[in-house]
């Protein structure tokens, strides 16, 4: 498994009398920062778990991985013995971490889109759901793949939403996170992406599609949910696109229809001591009725008595009584002022 050098915890060490850091992890080249010297260490046939010499690549034995700020002079051999060379200092540290207790500078993570694994309810946004694209906002989708040999890149566009979303500013947008991972990501060749699904496996989509993985990346404005097939012969990938505030104003709207269906007032009790109160649309906070018996029991029978008049339902009160605390769509985020009691006379 390789890991990316600004996301690993590594472990402090000493690489031949000079501070390092340490992984048991393979660390994906692309990642180490300018500035830094990776290298692989290797075990003995003996005991391949155990450091036995440096060397710029280990493929077979790999029994860790050391970055240093420093090049290590590795002999024409291809390898350093390690002997006492390698001494561990007890604390981990992320690559940031190392910088500043060495007085470091750090070349910052020069990666725009930023991957992570698909959670199980997001797996229908890596396929087509035409009766949904106006509410997901689906700007379109790209699907790819790498050619015969494995290193082209074959792709062809679909619009969805009528084409309306693809604007200058996305196409700008696509065509970075595109090189981006061309450059050093699961798109920059067949088995670039076979060694990506493999280091992320917590990607894999549960849908039953043979050897297919999802990950998400999101910028300001979309949202790019990218299903890779490693798979020679098959179409490697699916890139499908969503306008990021297209889907909050069609979440809005939803809200927004939700609360028009609820009832100008309804009346509950407080969890806190059993309280009569009422709770009016579109109002954060509640106001103290008049007509509170002292008894909690009394006053749920009263609550539930009174929101029969007015024909509001359990759901539909336990709705206001939310959204009383949290907020209305309709209006701006409740105030920390939210949720102070009032009173209100003659109920």
């Amino acid at each position: 498994m390789s890991v990316n050098a600004h996301e690993e915890h590594f472990m402090h060490v000493e690489l031949f009398g000079k501070p390092a850091l340490f992984t048991n992890s393979r660390v994906a080249r692309y990642s180490v920062p300018k500035g830094f010297y990776c290298y692989d260490l290797r075990g003995s046939d003996y005991d391949p778990g155990k450091p036995a010499t440096v060397e710029n690549i280990v493929a077979v034995n790999h029994a860790g991985t050391v970055l240093a700020p420093e090049p290590v002079n590795i002999p024409k051999e291809g390898f350093r013995r390690l002997k006492d060379g390698l001494n561990f200092l007890g604390d981990y540290l992320s690559l940031a971490d190392f910088c500043k207790e060495h007085g470091l500078a750090l070349e910052p993570d020069s990666r725009k889109f930023v991957l992570r694994p698909a959670s199980p309810d997001e797996l229908g946004l890596f396929f087509s759901q035409d009766e949904k694209d106006a509410e997901l906002g689906t700007v379109g989708h790209l699907r790819a793949d790498f050619g015969s040999k494995g290193k082209e890149f074959w792709s062809t566009w679909w619009p969805h939403n009528g084409n309306k979303l693809n604007t200058p500013e996305f196409k700008a947008e696509l065509q970075d996170f595109v090189n981006e991972l061309r450059e050093n990501g699961p798109l920059k060749s067949l088995s670039a992406m076979h060694e990506y699904c493999g280091n992320h496996t917590a990607g894999r989509l549960g849908d039953g599609s043979r050897g297919s993985y999802g990950y998400i990346a999101e910028s300001e404005s979309y949202r790019y949910c990218l299903r890779c097939t490693p798979i020679q012969g098959d179409y490697n990938a699916y890139l499908y696109i969503y306008d990021r505030r297209v889907q909050e104003l069609a979440q809005l709207e939803k809200r927004l229809e939700a609360e028009r269906a609820l009832p100008e007032m309804c009346f509950s009790v407080l969890p806190s001591d059993g309280s009569l109160i009422c709770v009016k649309h579109g109002e954060t906070g509640y106001y103290k009725s008049d007509w509170d018996t002292g008894d909690p029991v009394k006053n749920r029978e009263l609550a539930d008595f009174n929101n029969g008049k007015l024909g509001v339902s359990k759901a539909q009160e336990e709705a206001m009584v939310a959204k009383s605390m949290t907020g209305w769509a309709s209006q701006e985020p409740a105030s920390q002022e939210s949720g102070m009691e009032q009173k209100m006379g003659g109920m």
